[in-house]
């Protein structure tokens, strides 16, 4: 479980982000960023490691399609997985 959560207040503001999605963005990034901005993830690990904004592994597909559909990353889905790529405005998060 991830103990401290840094959520970029401006950009999140900017791009619509509500608490929720922010908080798996700011996941996504923190895991993508080592990693040339690209990574495969499970849901169940993102409700492992945000208990407090994701319940349930449906509820992380969601947030993370909703990132898609924002342009913040590519997305391909995969039974329990994504596998996604930062695109270029959300590599400005830090």
């Amino acid at each position: 479980m991830k103990q401290i959560i840094f959520i970029n207040q401006q950009k999140a503001v900017e791009w619509g982000l509500n608490f929720s999605q922010a908080a798996v963005f700011s996941h996504l990034y923190e895991v993508a960023k080592g990693k040339q901005y690209e990574c495969m993830i499970s849901y169940s690990g993102v409700v492992s490691e945000l208990p407090a904004v994701v319940d349930k592994p449906d509820t992380a597909y969601r947030l993370i399609r909703q990132l898609a559909k924002l342009e913040l990353i590519s997305l391909e889905c995969y039974e329990g997985y994504a596998h996604f790529t930062l695109l270029e405005k959300a590599r400005g998060w830090k």
